[in-house]
């Protein structure tokens, strides 16, 4: 048998070099927003004051009714779900974000919630297919696993489109502060570590939202100091793995203690951070 010669393609690196470097320059706000019921995610989601896609589930019908009261631009809002299967409403997503005439008209895409999107993906095809052992079975075991995996591609796509983008994932507050009422320690709403892992680490910006109080008056604040926490445990319930993750902002030097609720804000930072 003849042996086929290898055939070595041929790499430009200084424009791998190049592509890299202008991802680094690049002050494109990229988004995780974590938050308490009511603490404000929804609201921020129309403040980059450019136009923004906002992408929901029926779920949270009221996202894009609080999202347009406090926007700081135009909102045109999408419903991911309504009327469709899971595995409709999932190829409708991604139809949205590999669209790239549709989405010329934006300069921001909005997504509201990880924690409704988790559901759906459970329900769909997808997801049975990527749980299912070799002899056919379902494995719950693999469960954590395709849901990292279909989080992982989803933000992907979103990140493709090079435009600033927010997603919102749903917060358990642990422990409070009793004075200012600022999130100490709160734990991600989604079923899995691995979940919670993929999706915090998927993103360039994480910062947790909610109501604080300052000088005798009570405002949604943005904010950096809170952890985000999320245990791995094994079928005895021994503790395996520990996510104690704190707020980021991507390539800024210095972190703020707290900013106004608006992204546009969380964008001048990075601006003049970097």
């Amino acid at each position: 048998m003849t042996q086929q010669p290898v055939i070595h393609q041929e790499f430009d690196f200084a424009a791998e070099v190049a592509k890299v470097k202008a991802r680094m320059d690049d002050t494109k706000v990229q988004a995780l927003v974590l938050a308490p019921s009511g603490g404000g995610k929804s609201s921020l989601c129309g403040t980059f004051g450019v136009p923004t896609l906002f992408l929901f589930c029926s779920a949270e019908w009221h996202g894009p009714k609080t999202a347009d009261a406090f926007s700081t631009g135009p909102i045109s809002a999408m419903c991911i779900d309504e009327g469709r299967t899971p595995d409709e409403a999932l190829d409708f997503l991604n139809s949205v974000l590999t669209n790239k005439e549709f989405l010329s008209s934006y300069e921001a895409i909005a997504i509201d919630s990880a924690t409704k999107l988790e559901l759906l993906m459970r329900e769909s095809t997808e997801f049975r297919t990527r749980c299912l052992t070799d002899k056919g079975k379902h494995n719950s075991f693999g469960e954590s696993a395709a849901l990292a995996f279909m989080f992982d591609e989803l933000i992907k796509k979103i990140q493709l489109t090079e435009k600033h983008s927010v997603m919102t994932l749903a917060l358990d507050v642990k422990e409070m502060d009793a004075e200012t009422g600022e999130i100490v320690e709160a734990q991600a709403r989604v079923s899995a570590y691995a979940v919670a892992d993929s999706i915090i680490m998927s993103h360039g910006d994480v910062f947790i939202i909610g109501p604080m109080s300052r000088n005798d008056k009570t405002a949604h604040r943005i904010q950096f100091n809170g952890k985000i926490t999320r245990t791995s445990k094994d079928a005895a319930g021994v503790v395996k793995k520990f996510l104690n993750f704190t707020p980021r902002l991507t390539g800024c030097t210095k972190l703020p203690t707290t900013l106004p609720p608006f992204l546009s804000d969380v964008l001048k930072y990075k601006k003049e951070n970097k």
